[in-house]
C-alpha cells in the first residue's frame, strides 16, 4: 500500500515536472519568449519573486526601468504564464485591430464578480456584439457634446500637477493622477455623475476601488497602496 503510493507520489511529482520543463523550454510560448530580452527568470517561479513588491516599485519597473533597460519589447512571466509587453504602437495597433485575437486572459477573471461580463471583460462572439453595439457612441460627433467634460477635467488634472510638484520643481509619478482624472471623466460623462476624483483622492468610491484591487490581486503584490 505504502509503496504504491510512494509510486504514485513519485509519477505524479515527474508529471509535473515534466510539465513545466516542457513550458519553460520547449513550448511554443517558451520559444517566443527567448527572442526578446527581459528580467531574469527562475525555473518554476519565473518572475514571481520580482513582482513581490510595492504598486510604486512595480509601476515604476514595468513602466521605465525595464524598457529603459531591455527596450521596448520585453518579457515576463509568473510560474508558466508568460507575458509579452511592448511599448510600440504599431505592435498595439495590430493587436487592437485584430479580429482573431480577442480572447481574453485568465487574469480578467478576478474582476468579474466587480465588472461583470461587459465589454472589458467578455471574450469571442459576446464582446463582438458588445463592440458593434457601442462603437456608434464612440463617433467623434458624440464625443463632441462631452468637450466641456474633457476640458475641464483636463485643466484641473494640469492644475493639481503643478501644484504638488511645486511648480514643475519636483518629480512626480503620474499614473495615480492620470487614473483619477479618467475616472472622473468615465464618470461624468457615462453615468453624469461627478466624483470629484482628483479633489478628493480618498473618497470612498476610490477606497473602494484600491481595496477591491487588493483584495482581487492578493494583498502581497499591492502591499504599497
Amino acid at each position: 500500500m505504502l509503496g504504491s503510493l510512494l509510486i504514485g507520489l513519485v509519477t505524479l511529482i515527474a508529471s509535473v515536472l515534466t510539465y513545466y520543463v516542457y513550458q519553460f523550454w520547449f513550448s511554443r510560448a517558451a520559444k517566443f519568449m527567448r527572442k526578446y530580452p527581459g528580467p531574469k527568470k527562475v525555473f518554476l517561479l519565473g518572475n514571481a519573486l520580482d513582482l513581490n513588491k510595492p504598486n510604486e516599485e512595480l509601476t515604476r519597473n514595468a513602466n521605465f526601468e525595464y524598457p529603459r533597460k531591455y527596450g521596448p519589447r520585453y518579457t515576463i512571466s509568473v510560474g508558466n504564464r508568460n507575458y509579452f509587453t511592448s511599448s510600440r504602437a504599431k505592435d498595439i495597433e495590430k493587436l487592437l485591430s485584430s479580429s482573431s485575437h480577442i480572447n481574453k486572459g485568465i487574469e480578467y477573471n478576478f474582476v468579474m464578480p466587480w465588472l461583470g461580463e461587459g465589454l472589458l471583460t467578455s471574450k469571442g462572439s459576446k464582446w463582438l456584439s458588445h463592440r458593434k453595439l457601442l462603437t456608434p457612441s464612440f463617433h467623434f460627433k458624440i464625443l463632441e457634446e462631452f468637450m466641456e467634460v474633457f476640458n475641464g477635467q483636463s485643466a484641473l488634472f494640469v492644475k493639481i500637477l503643478g501644484k504638488d510638484s511645486e511648480g514643475g520643481k519636483k518629480a512626480l509619478e503620474i499614473s495615480q493622477y492620470i487614473t483619477l482624472c479618467t475616472l472622473d471623466i468615465i464618470c461624468e460623462t457615462a453615468m453624469g455623475k461627478s466624483m470629484n476624483a482628483q479633489r478628493e483622492k480618498a473618497s470612498p468610491y476610490v477606497r473602494a476601488i484600491y481595496e477591491s484591487c487588493k483584495q482581487m490581486l492578493g494583498a502581497q503584490w499591492n502591499e504599497g497602496t
